[in-house]
């Protein structure tokens, strides 16, 4: 990030004073005097801007702002600003600030509007480069009056500027202003020194002088006081740093237009506001929006016509938990309202995509998911409490809009398909940085998904590289990465939720699921919950669908509300997500109970439940108690849990042939019985083939015994050669 540092770092701007009446910003440009004057001003403005004359005005070159009389200004609001409790929140601040030794005051400029003191707000919003140090004065002089000692330099941000707008709606007008923009950060660099005070020492006298960074560029001293010249070396251990750090943001995908690409723009984090956002977060950003000229090259001082721009960040919030912070009352007392309704399950599931008929199962276990179970940590060990989902099925059964539905309800998540993901875009890239020429790591949507929901839709469509690293991520949820000399593993602690379609676009229930669907069966045991949607005809079901969807599109009638606004759905989630229910001891009786009943269900036969099911029973009986906000998971959300188990295992672990549930088939893609008679296939064959025999000989003589088709009976012949035990020369087959 070395040329992002030297490009960026390009916003300081120093204040220097005159003896006299002069100031000049960044430059040796003088001004003239200009006093600040407006009609009607409260009585609290006239009586400070009464105690200025003409002589003793200073204003910032090129501005109206009065130097003296915004600090004075600034310091009345502090002084006199109090909450509806009657806190003066600000001066309380200044007390913290000495007590924590945390030298940061964050202004909500929603306190300076319509006030008397609303002019800053303006000023803050034209001329920040300005108007921050000023600020910052006067909280230094506030401080100075009630604890003289010297403290560090006082940093002040601000939030709630409202000068809000759109990545794509930033102009050349807006450089130099503040602006505050919504976006996803899709990229976040490392951490990087950045040098504010720099320290000289002199080689032969041993003399130390500073010098102030401005705009970017260090004015190295070139005599020294003893007379020596070219003598001064920069001293790191002497000068001043502060953090910097690179992100980019982008617009959210909800923002922009049909046919547009999303935008994307630099931000630069400076001090307090480094190392808090990380890829995937939605967040609103308040900065001063830059501009900088692009050199033809790092030696000559000749540049382009064409500048780059970035916003240099003054304070940031996270939508998630900024629509935490404004959860109404009325939300608060609905969501305590919906707790003690016997129905809330129903309630609940029904509001999850309610423009899509039926399907209440399939609703609860997409409710469910989004709640998940908890995450445990034992002896060094992680078991997830993500919940997987699969929907499997025909086309134009709503599994799209499931997906959708389910994206716009969780703050955190990326919507992928298949078709057009790569192995990369899934998980990690690593590409070189074009102003840098390192090599940097880009997440990708697994990994951006991170504590949220990554909806894929075509999963059947991915490539074979694409669904290798989904196995690491589906359990683990890590993503491991070692290319161009990074070597690391990143989180990608997030939910699945994935559809597909069944081969040959339609279902045959003649056949297994991993016949049906074009899905490895190792990655298909990582499921928790498999549901199977099916396009059949029933004549009274079609008539009830297409007269809700006709409905729909006619707008002949309104449509039905849901039970639950999504608002309100959204705002139960995230408190339902933030308990973590303890699991009591009738209901891990109730667990183990029905764990060894599904352990019972193939009579010895085959394997009808594996630990898999045993923990994604426990993941679902907390999310089932979640659901409810209970901090305790009951025999009732057990009883859930289990049903929906059992459905699942019903869809996609049972053999058509035998009618009984049997993980071999997500084990090794064959049923029990296939294995069997596989078996005795091959014991067959090396009993017939004698001394030697040929396929044509061998196949006549096993259909005299069994029908058995060629393509298997190759298949078989191939593995009996794996194992040593044949030889096969064209169709002539000897034993080994």
């Amino acid at each position: 990030m070395e040329r992002d540092d030297q490009e960026y770092s390009q916003n300081s701007t120093a204040f220097s004073f005159d003896n006299g009446s002069q100031i000049s910003v960044g430059t040796s440009q003088p001004f003239h005097l200009t006093q600040y004057t407006s009609e009607n001003s409260p009585d609290i403005i006239d009586d400070i801007k009464s105690t200025y004359t003409q002589e003793n005005v200073r204003v910032v070159w090129g501005t109206t702002i009065n130097i003296q009389e915004t600090i004075d200004l600034f310091k009345e609001f502090i002084r006199t600003y109090s909450n509806n409790d009657g806190v003066f929140v600000y001066l309380q601040r200044i007390e913290e600030m000495h007590e924590l030794e945390d030298y940061v005051i964050t202004l909500n400029c929603e306190h300076l509007k319509n006030t008397a003191y609303d002019r800053i707000l303006t000023e803050i919003l034209a001329y920040p480069v300005e108007i921050f140090p000023l600020l910052e004065i006067a909280v230094s002089d506030l401080y100075l009056e009630k604890y003289p000692s010297t403290p560090p330099a006082i940093k002040v941000l601000v939030s709630n500027i409202g000068n809000q707008k759109n990545i794509r709606d930033l102009h050349p007008e807006d450089v130099d202003t503040t602006v505050e923009v919504i976006g996803m950060v899709t990229k976040t660099s490392g951490i990087i020194p950045d040098i504010t005070t720099a320290a000289y020492v002199c080689g032969k006298c041993k003399e130390v002088l500073t010098t102030e960074v401005v705009r970017g560029v260090i004015a190295e001293p070139v005599d020294c006081p003893c007379g020596q010249r070219f003598s001064m070396e920069m001293d790191s251990m002497l000068s001043s740093f502060q953090d910097k750090q690179v992100i980019k943001i982008q617009e959210l995908p909800e923002s922009v237009c049909d046919g547009l690409v999303p935008c994307t723009i630099t931000v630069l984090a400076s001090h307090v506001l480094t190392d808090g956002l990380s890829p995937g977060d939605k967040v609103r950003i308040a900065g001063i929006f830059r501009a900088v000229p692009l050199k033809l090259n790092y030696i000559h001082r000749t540049i382009k016509s064409s500048f780059k721009t970035y916003i240099e960040m003054v304070s940031y919030t996270k939508i998630a938990e900024e629509k935490m912070g404004r959860c109404s009352f009325d939300a608060l007392e609905e969501i305590e309202r919906l707790r003690n309704t016997e129905d809330v399950y129903e309630k609940l599931a029904l509001s999850v995509a309610p423009s899509i008929y039926g399907m209440l199962d399939v609703k609860k276990a997409l409710l469910l998911q989004m709640f998940g179970g908890v995450t445990k940590s034992l002896n060094g060990a992680r078991f997830r409490g993500d919940i997987n989902v699969l929907l499997a099925g025909d086309p134009g059964v709503a599994k799209s809009q499931l997906l959708l539905a389910v994206h716009r309800l969780i703050d955190r998540g990326v919507y992928a398909s298949g078709k057009g993901s790569s192995a990369v875009g899934l998980t990690a890239n690593v590409s070189r940085d074009m102003e840098s020429g390192q090599h940097i790591l880009e997440s990708g949507a697994l990994v951006i998904s991170d504590g949220g929901v990554c909806c894929i839709d075509e999963f059947d469509k991915m490539g074979e590289a694409t669904r290798s690293v989904l196995h690491e991520a589906m359990e683990q949820q890590t993503v491991s990465v070692a290319k161009a000399g990074i070597i690391t593993t990143l989180n990608a602690r997030c939910s699945i939720l994935a559809a597909c379609n069944p081969i040959n676009s339609s279902y045959d229930p003649k056949k297994n699921i991993i016949e049906n669907l074009d899905i490895p069966p190792t990655l298909l045991s990582r499921f928790d919950v498999v549901c199977l949607l099916l396009d059949r005809v029933n004549e009274k079901r079609d008539k009830e669908i297409s007269t809700h969807i006709i409905k729909l599109y006619a707008g002949t009638e309104k449509p039905e509300e849901p039970p639950v606004k999504e608002s309100v759905l959204k705002q139960y989630i995230k408190e339902g997500r933030n308990i973590n229910p303890r699991i009591t001891e009738s209901a891990a009786l109730r667990i183990s109970k029905e764990y060894q009943e599904l352990r019972l269900l193939g009579n010895g036969k085959s394997v009808t439940a594996t630990t898999r099911q045993l923990e994604s029973l426990i993941r679902l009986s907390e999310a089932h108690a979640r659901m409810r906000l209970s901090h305790t998971v009951e025999e009732k959300d057990v009883s859930e849990a289990i049903r929906i188990i059992k459905d699942s295992l019903h869809i996609y672990a049972v053999d058509p042939v035998t009618g009984r549930i049997d993980m071999e088939l997500l084990h090794t893609g064959k049923t029990t019985a296939a294995l069997k008679l596989e078996d005795d296939l091959k014991e067959l064959i090396l009993r017939d083939i004698g001394k030697g025999s040929t396929v044509p000989k061998l196949m006549e003589s096993l259909n005299t015994t069994a029908r058995i088709q060629e393509k298997v009976l190759m298949t078989i012949l191939e593995e009996l050669q794996e194992d040593g035990k044949i030889m096969i020369d064209g169709l002539c087959i000897t034993p080994n």
